[in-house]
């Protein structure tokens, strides 16, 4: 019995292949790692673990927005002109000088405002003092109330 190939035509485009291979690597991030580490509590015991785990989690997350958003900016209702999408350089200077001013806004916040609540602080500190007890002075630690 003789195998027959396929035509061209039927052959994935490497577009669809590069797609279906996001996809499944969206499954596996997303779906297959947890599912078969966090249920061992050994795994969830560790820290280290947990953020590689949390890392391929989220690199699993940014594949899906991905997927949803630029594959379908290039899909038209005309399905002949339907193509990758590519960012423009203007939407580029756009996003990351979006990123820079949300950066430039969280460095002057920390600047200016406490970034640690002045209540949680107050209540870690110890008031140091002397106190005489009977010819010797000790150095003495207190909690502030």
């Amino acid at each position: 019995m003789a195998v027959m190939a396929l035509p061209v035509s039927c052959w994935p485009s490497t577009r669809k292949a590069r797609r279906a291979d996001f996809g499944r690597l969206m499954l596996v991030t997303n779906i297959v790692i947890p599912w078969l580490t966090l249920w061992n509590k050994k795994i969830r015991r560790k820290p280290w673990a947990m953020f590689t785990i949390g890392l391929l989690i989220n690199v699993g997350m940014w594949i899906e927005r991905y997927l949803i958003i630029p594959v379908s900016l290039g899909i038209n209702r005309d399905p002949f002109s339907w193509g990758i999408y590519k960012p423009s350089p203007a939407e580029i200077s756009l996003t990351v000088g979006l990123i820079a001013f949300f950066v430039l806004l969280y460095m002057l916040a920390s600047r200016f405002l406490p970034l640690v609540p002045v209540w949680e602080v107050q209540e870690g500190q110890l008031a140091h003092s002397l106190r005489k007890v009977g010819k010797a002075t000790v150095p003495t630690v207190s909690e502030i109330e």
